[in-house]
Formats: C-alpha cells, structure tokens, sequence
C-alpha cells in the first residue's frame, strides 16, 4: 500500500463528521417564532435534544421546503462542510420526506 493511500485511510478513519441538522417543516411554526430570538431558542432546543441522544451538532437550520426559509442558508452550510476536500456528505431522515430531492441540486 502506498504512503499516499495510507495517509489517506488514515485520515478518513481519524476523520470526525460535522452534523448539521435541518429542522423541516419551519413552515408550520406558530408566527411568533418568526422573531430571530424565538427562533434561535427552538434551534437550540433541537440541538440539546439531539445531544441529549448522543449527536454533537455544530449547527441547527430551520427549513422549508413551501417557503423555501433557510434552505440556501443550510446548502451553503452543506457546501462548506464537503470542501476543501470533497467529503461524502450523508444526508438522512425519516422515510419518504425528500432527501435526495432537497440536496440533489447541490451535489455537483
């Protein structure tokens, strides 16, 4: 095996995944939370519930995929998180709500 292969298993092996989480459905929300501060609490809510279950999110984003709500502001974020040496970026969720039709225009 080459050193250069090496190095690189390695490294992927070592690697730790950045988590970003994506709060579907921003859409549905009640129209106080459209304030910045409810709707950075709701964000944070959702990142300690998944700590509490063991996932060490680096950010939360509140999506919609009616009104579109922070769905580039989550692409960029996804965009950012593959470079500069085009990770793998696994995209998961409950069954049948759109994954790969959300993140498809992104891949390239």
């Amino acid at each position: 095996m080459s050193q250069l292969l090496l190095y690189y298993l390695v490294r992927s092996l070592l690697a730790v995944p950045q988590v970003l989480l994506a709060a579907t459905k921003a859409d549905l929300l009640p129209s106080y939370s459209s304030s910045a501060a409810v709707r950075q609490k709701e964000l944070d809510f959702v990142r300690d519930r998944a700590r509490a279950r063991g996932i060490r999110a680096a950010a939360a984003y509140a999506v919609s995929a009616v009104t579109g709500e922070g769905v580039s502001e989550l692409a960029e974020a996804v965009i950012a998180a593959a470079r500069p040496e085009r990770r793998n970026v696994i995209v998961c969720g409950a069954a049948s709500v759109g994954e790969p039709t959300r993140i498809h225009p992104y891949s390239s």
